[in-house]
């Protein structure tokens, strides 16, 4: 099975250039492929590496807004690479993200800094155990706790701001 790979998409409206475009681009390389000695196949699947979306800075204006605007451009460009490649089969699109994808502001908001005197006596133990709680920043030497946490809070009611909803049957893991 021959499988397209495409990485470090940076999806958001900003972009110079639009999903339209991309398509475009990978709709023309398919077709030069086909005239190639042997022909490269269409994909029979497809997998999306790096980083989907562009994020956005800690603390940004509109941060929620800006995430949720960046993931529908991205799952816009998704919907419509399963139709041009896949016949419209999304479970053939594999995706891996990267770092831009996970959400920084919402990560952050979910740590608590540790005071000094509540530190557990074998940081490193603590930091490496499987399922830790315990996070550490090397920029402020400080460790951080993750915590169970109000999301409502977070996304003003809305718990999920990029579901699966979001983009259809693929499932995006934040």
């Amino acid at each position: 099975m021959f499988v397209l790979h495409i990485s470090d998409l940076h999806r958001s409206r900003e972009e110079p250039i639009d999903n339209d475009s991309l398509i475009a681009a990978l709709l023309s390389d398919s077709d030069r492929y086909l005239g190639e000695t042997p022909p490269v196949p269409q994909p029979g699947a497809i997998v999306v590496s790096g980083d989907l979306i562009q994020g956005v800075g800690i603390g940004a204006h509109k941060w929620v807004d800006s995430m949720l605007d960046q993931y529908r451009v991205a799952g816009a460009f998704l919907d419509q690479l399963a139709k041009r490649f896949l016949a419209g089969d999304r479970s053939k699109i594999i995706i891996v993200p990267g770092n831009h994808d996970a959400c920084w502001n919402t990560s952050f908001a979910a740590m608590e800094r540790v005071p000094a005197d509540q530190w557990p006596q074998n940081i490193q133990s603590a930091l490496v155990e499987p399922d830790s709680d315990y996070r550490w920043s090397w920029r402020e030497r400080a460790l951080y706790r993750v915590y169970a946490f109000q999301a409502q809070r977070l996304f003003h009611g809305q718990t999920r701001p990029w579901s699966s909803a979001h983009l259809g049957a693929l499932h995006i893991t934040h």
